[in-house]
């Protein structure tokens, strides 16, 4: 199918097109249901999770040779979506007697995980910023913390200790540089938090395996 080679190709744009086309104009064709698991595959490639769940799930609600394997698909749209529950759902319809029941188990397991997973505040990260480095030992980056506290605590100093040795210039320059630094150590410690949000999901959807690469 040229469908499937658009897809092969990585032209997702040319294969959700030729292929929706095709299945408007002939709704009945006999591999409509091929066609349908192809265009989910391009959207969950090309991250447009959406269109892929809305494709898997017209193939899920069949009764071809591809429902099950639609199932498992769909389920891991929902889980990069970070809609764990539906996700958890999804995987559990997998019924025991399937070729997919050990993997649905599993990838039911790990969107449980994913229900429980516990993310970073962004908001907290740079409310804590307030006392140099407290945001990023809140992220979990001890080190980069103690560097933090360090170099904003050395700045002060460097800025009150030139003031004080009747350095005005020097003093400015020091404090114009501190306050750069402590505000990066805040904007610093709310990006770490959305980092860290993002590699816990990343790392956990690392993990999913459903059996067949698309």
């Amino acid at each position: 199918l040229l469908v499937r080679s658009y897809y092969e190709a990585g032209l997702y744009s040319r294969a959700f097109d030729f292929g929706q086309r095709l299945l408007d104009n002939h709704p009945q064709v006999a591999t409509a249901d091929q066609i349908r698991f192809t265009l989910g595959a391009a959207g969950l490639r090309s991250g447009d999770h959406g269109q892929a769940q809305a494709y898997f799930g017209q193939v899920a609600a069949g009764a071809s040779d591809l429902r099950e394997k639609a199932v498992m698909a769909q389920g891991l749209t929902y889980a990069h979506r970070c809609n764990w529950e539906t996700a958890a759902q999804t995987f559990a319809s997998v019924a025991d007697d399937s070729e997919y029941a050990m993997k649905a188990r599993y990838c039911e397991r790990l969107s449980r995980e994913g229900s429980d997973l516990v993310y970073k505040n962004r908001h907290l990260a740079g409310v804590l910023a307030i006392v140099p480095g407290l945001g990023y030992l809140y992220d979990g980056y001890p080190q980069t913390a103690m560097s933090a506290l360090v170099i904003n605590g050395l700045f002060m100093w460097g800025t009150y200790e030139a003031f004080d040795q009747d350095h005005p210039g020097l003093g400015v320059t020091l404090a114009v540089f501190g306050i750069g630094w402590y505000a990066g150590n805040i904007y610093g410690s709310i990006t770490s938090a959305t980092r860290k949000n993002e590699k816990m999901r990343q790392d956990l959807l690392l993990r999913f395996e459903i059996g067949y690469e698309f």
